[in-house]
């Protein structure tokens, strides 16, 4: 008797939202409004597939993450997909520690980390990272991460 088995990647939807630090003597405005996504977050055993289909029709507010259980210094995922993407690093309380534009996950051939651990991988469509005037220090903010702290610079 066969019976079927659910599979173990399993995502949900959720929603997230990018802002800029806070202003400062050297920055007096934001970079950007507050940007809003709507996200499909899979946990970090989506690592092992060999493709999203998902980043394949990416739009300027939607977005895949693969979260992780604890932050962790891992390799970007090399991914049977040939569409580009831009990649953002996450730290655990949500900072955008790096972005890797217009990546082709599909033509990765070496090992690229961030420079710290990381919680999360957040894909976007390729180009909006630029165009939004997205940068690391920028904050994602949803319920996978931990709220990050005020910072004076």
């Amino acid at each position: 008797m066969a019976s079927a088995q659910a599979s173990s990647v399993i995502f949900e939807r959720a929603d997230v939202t990018i802002e800029s630090p806070p202003s400062t003597d050297k920055e007096p405005k934001p970079s950007h409004p507050t940007l809003k996504y709507s996200v499909e977050s899979r946990p970090e055993d989506a690592l092992r597939l060999e493709y999203i289909h998902t980043l394949n029709g990416l739009t300027a507010d939607t977005g895949v993450l693969i979260v992780f259980d604890a932050p962790s210094m891992v390799p970007l995922p090399a991914m049977k997909v040939y569409t580009p993407v831009d990649a953002l690093f996450i730290a655990d309380d949500g900072t955008v520690v790096q972005i890797l534009p217009n990546v082709v996950l599909g033509d990765i051939t070496q090992e690229i980390k961030a420079r710290e651990p990381v919680k999360a991988f957040f894909f976007i469509k390729a180009g909006e990272a630029a165009m939004r005037n997205i940068h690391p220090r920028d904050t994602v903010s949803g319920k996978m991460f931990a709220i990050a702290p005020p910072v004076q610079q």
